[in-house]
């Protein structure tokens, strides 16, 4: 998929983003105290090849704010919705004590024009 991709935009210039869906939430420590500068990586699969296989595109990855808020879109071209199992991982900031964290979800890529389906993903990060 990566291969194609490369050739489409090679021939035709970035692609018109047309399908999408939101990943949000809140990275924070145990015991509450919310991590600012962590970075939230999510890979995308389809679903039904299994979470691990090739992934549709490279990771997306977005920084948390500093109250370790993130809101992270991620965005495909083409016409038809597909069905996406994503893995999401939580990497605290550079010298930091803490462990990553991570999670497998499935959500459902769609046309803009037909809303953007959001879930809410909050990590807890311990030493």
């Amino acid at each position: 998929m990566r291969g194609f991709l490369r050739a489409y935009w090679h021939r035709h210039g970035s692609p018109q983003f047309n399908l999408a869906a939101r990943i949000e939430g809140r990275v924070f420590r145990t015991g509450g105290e919310l991590i600012g500068i962590a970075t939230v990586r999510t890979t995308v699969f389809l679903k039904g090849t299994g979470c691990g296989s090739e992934p549709l595109a490279p990771p997306f990855e977005v920084e948390t704010d500093e109250e370790g808020g993130y809101a992270q879109s991620l965005t495909f071209s083409g016409n038809d919705e597909f069905d996406a199992c994503l893995t999401i991982e939580a990497i605290p900031p550079p010298g930091s004590e803490l462990r990553p964290s991570s999670t497998v979800r499935e959500i459902e890529i769609r046309p803009l024009n037909e809303g953007i389906q959001t879930i809410r993903v909050d990590f807890e990060l311990a030493p």
